[in-house]
């Protein structure tokens, strides 16, 4: 940023893209350290398994769901760094005028967000707008490309950068329907979870007052060095509270990993008795949210958030809630009643 607006013009491009760079080679080292890690992890837990004489209950415990879990995360992680890094070396080139097009520097992110569309149609378990999002996204880079590389005129800057807008606003409904789902109690975040939460919507205002400010001078360099600094601090404020957020909540989920060993929560269903006779419906939960991780949720009360739906009565249209608290009653009671 510091060298597009001209505070920082006499300086290379590879010497821009040298942090990205080495992150990438940090980020190799890391994974290369977590799996030897893991191979020495479950190495150990199976040699302790087959000792006869161990009374440690961890030496019996399952880790296959933990090894699932490091696995996951580790080939999306490299997945991600491996296309991102594609991309930087194509980005350098392109600015180094190598006779490139500009959508074959797009071309890790082409494949990043088809896989993402694919994968939130066949995966069931995927909201609407984790597809709306990739959808969105890729309206954006056919956009650009448009504009970049055939020199469609009638497509105004406004019209191309509409779409990342609109996902810009869609993730800050999004993070408004969890922290306020917290609030009201049908989420349960942790401490981490929720200031990692507040950290990416403030990112996230940092980022659409960063683009409005672009916009408004038409991507060109700004005349005022107020106005070259102020895009500077809101560039290093957005990426910096998105990656701490990041960070955070990373940290905690590693915490719960070693805690629990990738074991996912397992909740009671309630019973409630139908037309057809006793049926076990969904309650209470753990959902996996993205830059969240895990996130339990409970349907609201009516007895005890009254004072919620005093207040705001949308509230029980967007969150769901228990519409006949009556009618639900433990094995316990079903016992009883039926003796």
């Amino acid at each position: 940023m510091a060298k597009w607006n001209g505070l920082l013009a006499n300086i290379q491009y590879w010497f821009v893209l040298l942090p990205c760079w080495l992150s990438h080679g940090l980020l190799l080292i890391n994974h290369v350290r977590a799996v030897r890690a893991l191979s020495t992890f479950i190495s150990t837990a199976n040699s302790n398994r087959q000792r006869t004489g161990s009374t440690d209950n961890t030496d019996r415990a399952e880790y296959l769901p933990l090894l699932q879990r490091s696995l996951k995360f580790g080939i999306k992680t490299g997945t991600f760094s491996m296309a991102f890094f594609v991309f930087e070396i194509l980005l350098f080139l392109y600015l180094s005028k190598k006779n490139m097009s500009f959508g074959m520097v797009m071309l890790p992110l082409w494949l990043i967000s088809v896989g993402g569309i694919l994968y939130g149609i066949t995966c069931k378990t995927q909201h609407f707008t984790m597809i709306l999002s990739w959808v969105l996204f890729t309206c954006f880079m056919v956009l650009i490309v448009l504009k970049v590389d055939h020199g469609v005129y009638t497509l105004s800057l406004n019209m191309v950068f509409s779409p990342l807008v609109g996902f810009m606003c869609m993730s800050m409904l999004s993070l408004s329907y969890i922290l306020y789902g917290h609030h009201i109690r049908f989420f349960t975040l942790t401490m981490v979870q929720y200031k990692a939460g507040m950290l990416y919507f403030t990112s996230l205002l940092c980022g659409i007052l960063l683009l409005v400010l672009l916009l408004s001078y038409n991507f060109e360099q700004p005349d005022t060095i107020e106005v070259q600094f102020l895009t500077v601090v809101l560039t290093c404020l957005t990426v910096a509270l998105l990656s701490f957020g990041a960070y955070s909540v990373s940290r905690d989920e590693l915490e719960r990993l070693f805690k629990y060993g990738g074991q996912v929560v397992v909740l009671p269903k309630k019973l409630r008795f139908e037309r057809h006779g006793w049926n076990a419906v969904d309650s209470k939960g753990v959902m996996l949210v993205p830059m969240f991780g895990e996130v339990r949720y409970e349907p609201l009360d009516p007895n005890i958030n009254n004072i919620c739906f005093d207040m705001c009565s949308c509230c029980w249209v967007c969150y769901p809630y228990d519409d006949d608290v009556d009618v639900y009653i433990d094995a316990e009671t079903r016992f009883e009643s039926h003796r």
